[in-house]
């Protein structure tokens, strides 16, 4: 196989580097719901010198965490919906415009 095929094959930069943040974004929304879930029911006094203490600290920013991962997603799929909805209707009216050129309609053209 000649050296330019296998350079093909490999992954490009980019497509590296958005997989590592895929897998970061995973990892960071499943830690935050285990740590969520394993430490939100603790019973004691929360009233400390500062108001609060760190379990309850680090439940708060694991929820916040989760809330913030939660809003990207769902403006995300809004907007490849907006984008998909948009390139669709360009693509129809692409069609409809296709029907009515002057070869279609066999309009003579003299100079």
């Amino acid at each position: 196989m000649p050296p330019a095929d296998r350079a093909s094959h490999r992954p490009s930069a980019a497509r590296a580097i958005a997989r590592a943040l895929t897998i970061a974004i995973i990892l960071t929304m499943t830690f935050s719901t285990a740590v969520v879930l394993v430490k939100t029911d603790h019973i004691h006094d929360c009233s400390g010198a500062r108001g609060g203490c760190a379990t309850c600290a680090a439940v708060n920013s694991a929820v916040g965490v989760i809330k913030s991962l939660s809003m990207m997603y769902a403006a995300s799929a809004a907007t490849a919906c907006g984008l998909l909805w948009g390139a669709w209707n360009m693509r129809l009216t692409a069609l409809r415009r296709k029907h009515f050129s002057p070869v279609t309609l066999r309009v003579r053209l003299n100079n």
